[in-house]
This record gives C-alpha cells, sequence and structure tokens, in this order.
C-alpha cells in the first residue's frame, strides 16, 4: 500500500503489536523506517489511507485516528546513557 524503495520506505512497514481490547476494540503498533525527508509517507499518506479505507466500510472499526510518533534510535540510546549517568551521579551525591 505504501511505496517502498531506497528513497522512500527503507523496508515495508512491520505490524509489532496486536492487542485484542474488550468489546471487539484492537490496539495494533506499526513500525516503520523512511528516507530523510520522507517522514510524510507514514506522517500523512499512510494513515490518511488507512481512514479513507475506513470510512469506505459499511461499519468503519477504527474509533481513534492512526497516531504517529517519530523515533530516533540515536537519540533515544543517548537519552537513556544520559538517564543512567544522572542516576549514578545522584547516587554517589546522596
Amino acid at each position: 500500500m505504501v511505496p517502498t524503495g531506497p528513497l522512500l520506505l527503507a523496508r515495508p512497514l512491520t505490524i509489532t503489536l496486536h492487542e485484542s481490547w474488550s468489546n471487539g476494540l484492537h490496539h495494533i503498533e506499526v513500525i516503520g523506517q523512511t528516507a530523510p525527508g520522507r517522514e510524510w509517507l507514514i506522517e500523512k499518506f499512510f494513515t490518511e489511507s488507512l481512514e479513507r479505507l475506513d470510512a469506505r466500510r459499511d461499519q468503519p472499526l477504527m474509533v481513534q485516528q492512526p497516531l504517529v510518533r517519530n523515533a530516533d534510535p540515536d537519540a533515544d540510546r543517548n537519552f537513556k546513557r544520559a538517564v543512567r549517568v544522572a542516576k549514578r551521579e545522584q547516587a554517589r551525591k546522596g
């Protein structure tokens, strides 16, 4: 559904989590990686495509719009390291 290639999605979207909740509700997480500057493929194209497909159904399934969160593995790793260092320093003082 979303075009892939070296200048678009680095790899196909993958479902990383699917939880069945009560009353037939489901929580689904999808992860994808884009080339720099192509974030719109997931932020707009993919989410709007899901909404359009759902709107065409006799009984729409989506109760909430898709939520997009940008992630940077390098930034996450640096943040976790900074938290560990801060905790060590705090433990030394206290």
